[in-house]
């Protein structure tokens, strides 16, 4: 998960965070919730973009502690419930990163996709990726129909959510990125991160 991004995870979810970024604070809050609650929001794993309101109301509940019991700090509880439950209307919802953590049904595919994650410079296609793992081209295409998983898609999807990595990191500019990602042009670096997020990569870096 990129720097500057959101993940709520409803309890009894098994997971694990990480990122690339060269420098990442992590905060994590735990929030107990009434078992009867009918809010659906909070029921669902989630990935948000943070703005500066979001990133100033998260250091204000910080700064009275990550565990937050109702019983003990009965305001706080509900003002951090309250905030929580906005989040899906006050920020921009990165839908495209849940994608990226599907789990594929047929674990040959496993080694491949972390295979992508470390070449994403190259010009990635299909042809070239089943000769190097053995597999005709048909039957890894089986593969990835069977898992839900859209080769060139998923592909564009990993660089975009390593470009956002990037950004937090600084130091290189957009057109610098986008070759080092393997887009053949920054214009197309663009379409695709726009058609991916909704925004163009300026207004998303402008937005943090």
């Amino acid at each position: 998960m990129p720097e500057k991004h959101i993940a709520w995870i409803p309890g009894s979810t098994e997971h694990e965070l990480s990122s690339k970024n060269r420098q990442v604070s992590l905060v994590i809050f735990y929030l107990s919730l009434d078992a009867d609650d009918k809010d659906t929001a909070l029921k669902e794993f989630s990935i948000y973009h943070t703005n500066s309101f979001i990133a100033e109301n998260l250091k204000f509940i910080a700064s009275k502690g990550t565990e937050i019991e109702q019983a003990d700090s009965p305001d706080l509880y509900a003002f951090a419930l309250s905030f929580f439950k906005l989040l899906p209307s006050i920020s921009q919802d990165m839908g495209f990163l849940l994608k990226m953590l599907a789990i594929p049904n047929d674990a040959r595919l496993h080694p491949i996709l972390a295979y992508l994650q470390e070449h994403l410079h190259e010009n990635l296609k299909m042809p070239q990726l089943a000769a190097h793992f053995g597999f005709s081209v048909r039957n890894l295409s089986r593969l990835f129909n069977e898992s839900g998983i859209r080769f060139s898609y998923y592909v564009n999807n990993l660089r975009i959510m390593r470009a956002i990595e990037l950004f937090a990191d600084g130091g290189r500019t957009m057109q610098q990125i986008a070759y080092e990602l393997g887009f053949a042009t920054p214009n197309h670096f663009n379409r695709v991160f726009r058609q991916i997020t909704g925004v163009s990569p300026n207004a998303f870096v402008k937005n943090d």
